[in-house]
């Protein structure tokens, strides 16, 4: 029985998969609560499914980092359509994800998607969510790393949307800070 065991130890640890965060997803409403978007690697830096099947998984970092949470299934269904695999042409270390929200804003970006994509480097697993911005931002590709919704709420205080979208990351070519900012459709 002890050997058993044993071997079941060595096969989980050789089989361990890496997290990796892409970007957080920060708000105006409730701002003590960010959420994390993250993928799971392999030893070889290839994607990994997560148990339901998705490649992505999202979950909360609670009052300034102090605890996490899992997302609650329904909430976790309307993220994964703001946040939307969408890749028919992905590879074990590349695909596309839809960033739905700024289809509801003024944005001069050729596409909306994030190129995902892993790499090894000196035995390290890395990831980068690559957007290309538009002539607005001079057609530089950035590195996502967060997002900032300014929360539009109704007559009730619930909110329905953003009032502006702000990105920030690094740029692909020079590794400078670089931010966008986009408004809500009039």
């Amino acid at each position: 029985m002890k050997f058993f065991l044993s071997i079941s130890l060595i096969s989980v640890v050789s089989t361990a998969s890496l997290r990796e965060k892409l970007f957080i997803m920060e708000k105006s409403h409730n701002p003590e609560n960010v959420m994390i978007i993250e993928v799971m690697l392999n030893k070889r830096c290839e994607f990994e499914t997560y148990e339901d099947g998705s490649l992505l998984n999202f979950y909360w970092l609670m009052e300034d980092g102090k605890y996490t949470k899992n997302i609650h299934p329904l909430i976790r269904h309307g993220i994964a359509k703001r946040v939307e695999f969408r890749d028919k042409e992905k590879t074990k270390t590349s695909f596309k994800v839809a960033l739905n929200d700024l289809k509801e804003l003024r944005h001069d970006l050729p596409d909306s998607s994030l190129k995902v994509s892993s790499l090894k480097e000196k035995e390290r697993c890395s990831v980068q969510s690559v957007l290309e911005l538009g002539p607005s931002k001079g057609n530089k590709k950035i590195n996502l790393t967060r997002t900032f919704c300014k929360v539009e709420t109704n007559f009730l205080g619930i909110p329905v949307g953003c009032k502006f979208i702000e990105l920030e990351g690094k740029s692909v070519s020079s590794g400078n800070q670089l931010q966008a900012k986009f408004r809500a459709k009039d």
